[in-house]
């Protein structure tokens, strides 16, 4: 994926959300993030980052995020 596709970036990180809101008790790792999306790893990462930078995940164990309360 190029990353200069803003708007496939944008609607990745909104199908992500969407389908953690939805879903609140979904865990979230990097691997089930890239066949989910099927993307690289290092997007999967990225798409991560913002999501616990921006207080919606947060990391319940090593490499497993889930929904924030809240």
């Amino acid at each position: 994926m190029d990353r200069r596709d803003t708007a496939r970036r944008a609607e990745l990180v909104r199908s992500v959300v969407a389908g953690v809101v939805r879903n609140p008790h979904a865990v979230i790792t990097s691997d089930s993030l890239q066949r989910w999306l099927h993307v690289s790893r290092a997007v999967a990462d990225r798409i991560l980052t913002r999501l616990v930078s921006s207080g919606l995940i947060h990391e319940v164990g090593a490499g497993v995020w889930a929904r924030t309360e809240g």
